[in-house]
């Protein structure tokens, strides 16, 4: 466990929101580093550009950093410093024309079509997933 004066309790909470309240653009760009003794929270960003960037647009990712804390966010302060690499996605079984099918069978009946075709997708890899289970009989 890290020390009380490390910030890594103020920090923690924010690392866990962080990529949701800003976005996958800009959480590949910025990734929160570290509470400063202040109380202010340090991203590290990718380039100069970045940060320069997001200094002028603070207060619109604080508010969001706000919203989706549920409190207060930190001041902000922008470095250029490492920042994370996303993990890459396991690739995907091949879908059967069976499983496509009948996932947009399904999915059909949503009305919202960005949400028909989350569901889609998330039926098709579902059906895939029960097609390479063995058979238990």
């Amino acid at each position: 466990m890290l020390p009380p004066t490390s910030g890594a309790e103020q920090l923690l909470p924010v690392l866990r929101v962080w990529p949701a309240a800003v976005g996958a653009v800009l959480a590949r760009e910025a990734w929160p580093a570290r509470m400063a003794a202040d109380g202010t929270l340090i991203v590290h960003v990718t380039s100069s550009l970045w940060a320069s960037e997001l200094t002028l647009m603070a207060g619109a990712v604080g508010d969001k950093l706000s919203a989706a804390l549920g409190r207060p966010a930190p001041a902000l302060k922008f470095r250029v410093g490492p920042v994370p690499q996303p993990v890459a996605e396991a690739p995907r079984a091949p879908v059967s024309a069976a499983a496509t099918a009948a996932a947009e069978r399904l999915a059909t009946q949503v009305a919202d079509e960005e949400l028909r075709e989350a569901v889609q997708a998330a039926l098709e890899r579902a059906l895939v997933r029960s097609d390479e289970r063995p058979d238990s009989a």
